[in-house]
């Protein structure tokens, strides 16, 4: 019975490969394939490389379609990343186009973070961007202001014109100065706490009429500098207490976001921070509540130089 099992499975084999021409029919198929394959490679070889320079599959920079910038961006962030990247001629079949691209816009100083690239044929590649958001100007020890996202990066300084920058609150920190060229951390963890309040205020700025942060820097006892705290000011001289910046504030002072919230109610309740009646001096900082020193008690605060 076993024997019988036995011929029956090296038959079966035999008759694969040797039995009925088996091996001698697979040969000449496997030939057959054989020369396909290098008749392809051959081929490729000598006519490869002109299919690869066809329209359809060459990336020009009008195939690379980016996120709109926004209006605040003046510069035209594709085509300086197309030059700066040489990204002229790339190849949808390369396999590290998509790292290359990648790799360019994150380079510029305008590009916060590239979420996405997707490459599609025909060649067209779509790059899903984020850009950033000035939000404030530091001004320079030479006169001059530094512009700033709300991440403390340093923005184009010459993108932004004297007027532009009366749109922004302005910091006056001593002695500061950026670490390195735009587009990379400004370097200075004061300015960084100045950029979160400036971030947080933007879009109220206009109407609590804020013009300047001011940072206060004290030293401790032993001499190594303190928890800075910021001071706001209004064109018309009002100031505002805001303490540490957020996320570091100390015990018993309230969050950022209550602070804003604060000055938000303040000015809904009784009128603009600099009207005749408004007060002079504000502390957001106690939980307690908010501390009001009325102009006719103090008078005018003295604006921080410009």
């Amino acid at each position: 019975m076993n024997a019988t099992r036995g011929r029956g499975w090296t038959g079966g084999l035999a008759a694969l490969w040797g039995g009925a021409g088996g091996a001698s029919s697979l040969l000449p198929i496997g030939l057959l394939l054989l020369a396909a394959a290098l008749g392809g490679w051959f081929a490729w070889q000598r006519w490869g490389a002109g299919v690869l320079q066809q329209p359809s599959y060459l990336l020009t920079p009008d195939n690379i379609l980016v996120t709109p910038q926004p209006a605040w961006i003046h510069t035209d962030v594709k085509s300086e990343v197309v030059r700066n990247g040489s990204l002229e001629r790339l190849k949808i079949l390369d396999p590290n186009a998509a790292l290359q691209i990648q790799q360019a816009f994150a380079l510029h100083p305008w590009v916060s973070d590239v979420r996405r690239v997707r490459k599609r044929y025909p060649a067209q590649v779509e790059v899903d961007l984020e850009y950033r958001r000035p939000v404030a100007m530091v001004k320079a020890v030479s006169g001059g202001y530094w512009p700033v996202a709300a991440d403390a990066v340093l923005l184009p300084p010459e993108e932004f014109s004297p007027e532009q920058t009366r749109h922004f609150l302005r910091v006056i920190v001593e002695n500061s100065q950026p670490e390195g060229p735009a587009g990379t951390p400004y370097g200075d963890e004061r300015v960084a706490g100045a950029a979160r309040i400036a971030d947080l205020l933007q879009a109220h700025r206009e109407r609590l009429q804020l013009e300047h942060v001011l940072v206060i820097a004290q030293r401790t006892e032993t001499g190594t500098l303190a928890e800075p705290t910021y001071e706001l000011y209004t064109s018309g001289g009002t100031r505002v207490l805001w303490g540490r910046s957020p996320g570091r504030e100390g015990p018993g002072e309230v969050t950022a976001s209550e602070k804003v919230a604060r000055l938000l109610a303040y000015v809904e309740q009784r009128g603009p921070l600099d009207s005749a009646t408004g007060a002079a001096e504000l502390d957001l900082r106690d939980a307690a509540g908010i501390g009001v020193v009325p102009r006719t008690a103090a008078g005018l605060s003295p604006r921080p130089a410009r």
